[in-house]
């Protein structure tokens, strides 16, 4: 491509030559390019009607001259002889191309393209043009889609980061006003500099997706590690560039050892890249409040891009339908590199350590439990979705946050159960090809099954292409003096492996894995002392329901969990039956003053029986009074009608002097929704 910069119009102006090799077994007529520019054209295009969905109204209220759109577009051979191109009105951001001639298998054409792109304002998705003159480019220019399935890949513009490009090598030509700086993740040259402007060459092999931001003055500064060049702008004015360092090329290191080596020269971790996906947690704190040390803050958030960087740019799959893999790595090396640096640290850091808070099971929650928690935020409402349905059908909590930090404790759960390496030892296998090929999400199924005896379809079937929960539970325990039969029901069906503890004084005696190949096993296990048995114990199964899975071996009542208080709010705990309570004060002209004590079970997950009652004292008639409410949830998996809650609630006051009324409103709420979640029809 010879590209040229007109800053002050924002556009590209781009003359580019393009020779398509087909690498597939099939002939072609066409060739369908990307050209997700234009998805910033106009009010009706799939990316207006993203961004309508998810009630922003920014882009529809826009000036004209603030959206992106790509013109003028010329689509020739080398004797300038006009290829036939269309761009459909219902998806105009990608483009046909009919070829003149059939490209059989092995061949290669070869057309050019003239086109001018207009840049959109970056207040859109933070990539785009900005009021301080910096551009910020992704997805700028014309090329090829990914082939696959004997077909051209076909994904509109959704603001999601999952383009499918076919593998390409750039060589660019960028003229730019002298006064800018541009930073690249490709290789990068001056070649002149003449009347005001200056040039740069850009080159690389093997990309699906590249960077560039044009500056008045870069930000980024460059790390090197033995292995290559990372260029950050990722913000934290408390580190010196030492500390910074030493974090960067301890993340570096760490990859390289878990996934491979990044194969390119240099990569871009951005501070647009980190805002765009931040670490849900670390996002939500205010500034006065810091929990976590300054090294760590910055540990994490840099981790969570450079890994999205590093596998977006080099594993070469489909992002949109194969997104779970690439979700899947991101939060299980995120988790490794927790267990390896960081093996103490908990979901609320230091707040964590306060004496006032110790009775909480916040508190005591590792920081890779709050994975598990975030998840099932979404599956105690019944509104997870299956891990293998492409990315732009997921809700947007989902897509952000629940599912891909289900996608992350799945492949660590698949770790735990095939022990040995496995994961990892397929995790590099799998990567190591994607550096030279296109790979398919099956690939990564083989490796995976290549590399174990066990039999693993369950983890696809039901954990990653199917949205059954899994829960289990104890029935029919015998215990003998030398050892113990136990049944485990599946309440749901799922034939799921689940790990089962021994325990005794709360120390771990044994562990053993259970094949569950019906809704009803049974099992036996030596005694070995312990003094109780438990399913799951720490949590390595994404499981629905923690609070039937332990079995207590003596006592009269072995499976009562104690009453536990707690004040305000707080996570679900498994081991207690946790009450709530907060202290209220009311009004009215003839109780006077009605303090009282709120007592109630919600917690921060949802739950199927709630009560909250609400008992209190009138100061001005000298008696009880109060309110309260009780309520059970029932959730239907796979129905239109998919939530009902049965409630009573009461109430009990003074409606004149020695005149009380009793009020009981039983109800019954049906939530019906259509089959895509994302229909905002309910």
């Amino acid at each position: 491509m010879a590209v040229v910069l007109n800053s002050e119009k924002k556009t590209l102006q781009i003359q580019q030559e393009l020779t398509y090799f087909n690498e597939s077994n099939d002939t072609l007529t066409t060739i369908v390019l990307n050209d997700w520019n234009n998805a910033f054209s106009n009010k009706n295009t799939p990316l207006a009607k993203r961004f309508s969905d998810e009630f922003y109204r920014g882009f529809h209220l826009a000036k004209e001259e603030e959206r992106g759109s790509t013109n003028n577009l010329i689509v020739a051979d080398a004797n300038k002889q006009p290829f036939l191109w269309e761009r459909t009105k219902k998806n105009p951001d990608y483009i046909f191309v009919q070829l003149k001639e059939k490209l059989v298998p092995n061949q290669k054409v070869t057309f050019t393209l003239s086109y001018t792109i207009k840049i959109s304002s970056d207040k859109f998705t933070k990539y785009g043009y900005s009021d301080n003159g910096t551009l910020k480019l992704k997805d700028w220019y014309l090329t090829p889609a990914r082939y696959e399935d004997h077909a051209f890949v076909q994904h509109s513009n959704n603001n999601l980061d999952d383009i499918a490009n076919a593998i390409s090598d750039f060589d660019i030509n960028l003229k730019i006003p002298a006064l800018l700086e541009i930073t690249t993740d490709l290789n990068s040259a001056k070649s002149q500099e003449a009347n005001g402007f200056i040039s740069y060459r850009l080159t690389g092999k093997n990309r699906s997706i590249i960077s560039l931001f044009i500056e008045p003055k870069s930000n980024f500064i460059t790390y090197k590690n033995a292995s290559f060049k990372v260029l950050t702008d990722l913000k934290d004015n408390k580190l010196n560039e030492i500390q910074k360092a030493v974090a960067i090329d301890r993340i570096i290191n760490f990859t390289n050892d878990l996934i491979g080596k990044y194969p390119n020269e240099k990569m871009l971790v951005s501070q647009i890249s980190y805002e765009r996906n931040p670490f849900y947690g670390l996002n939500q704190l205010p500034s006065f409040l810091s929990p976590f040390p300054d090294e760590f803050i910055y540990e994490i958030k840099f981790l969570k891009t450079y890994l999205n960087e590093f596998l977006k740019t080099s594993l070469h799959l489909d992002p949109r339908k194969d997104n779970w893999i690439y979700d899947g790595i991101q939060v299980y090396a995120m988790m490794k590199y927790i267990d390896e640096y960081y093996p103490d640290i908990k979901m609320m850091g230091s707040i964590a350590n306060m004496k006032l808070l110790k009775s909480f099971n916040l508190t005591k929650i590792d920081f890779n439990g709050q994975y598990s928690y975030f998840y099932m935020l979404m599956a105690r409402r019944n509104l997870d979705q299956p891990l293998g349905v492409p990315k732009n059908s997921l809700i947007k909590f989902n897509e952000q946050i629940a599912s891909k930090y289900r996608a992350g404790i799945s492949i660590r759960f698949l770790d735990e159960y095939l022990q040995n390496n496995t994961v990892e030892n397929s995790i590099r296998a799998f990567y190591k090809k994607s550096t030279h090929a296109t790979v398919y999400k099956s690939d990564f199924e083989e490796l995976l099954k290549a590399n174990t005896t066990k039999n693993i379809n369950w983890f696809f079937n039901t954990i990653i292409n199917s949205r059954t929960i899994i829960d289990y539970k104890f029935s029919n325990v015998i215990k003998t003096k030398d050892s113990i039969t136990f049944g485990v029901k599946n309440r749901t069906g799922a034939p799921i492996p689940i790990p089962i503890y021994g325990t005794k004084n709360g120390d771990i005696v044994f562990k053993q894995w259970l094949d569950i190949d019906a809704c009803d096993s049974t099992f036996t296990i030596p005694r070995s002392n312990i003094d109780k048995i438990i399913l799951n114990l720490k949590n390595e199964v994404p499981e629905y329901n923690l609070r039937n899975n332990w079995y207590k071996l003596e006592g009269f009542f072995p499976n009562n969990r104690p009453v536990k208080f707690a004040f305000m709010k707080d996570l679900e705990d498994p081991y207690y039956n946790q009450i709530l309570y907060v202290p209220s004060l009311g009004y009215n002209l003839y109780d006077g003053l009605t303090p009282g004590l709120r007592l109630h079970n919600k917690t921060i997950l949802e739950k199927p029986f709630n009560f909250d009652i609400n008992p209190s004292y009138s100061t001005k008639s000298n008696n009880l009074s109060g309110s309260g409410v009780f309520a059970a949830n029932h959730y239907f998996r796979n129905s239109t009608l998919y939530s009902a809650r049965y409630s009573l609630s009461g109430s009990y006051f003074h409606y004149a002097e020695d005149a009380t009324y009793l009020k009981l409103n039983p109800t019954i709420q049906l939530r019906i929704r259509e089959a895509n979640f994302r229909d905002n029809r309910k």
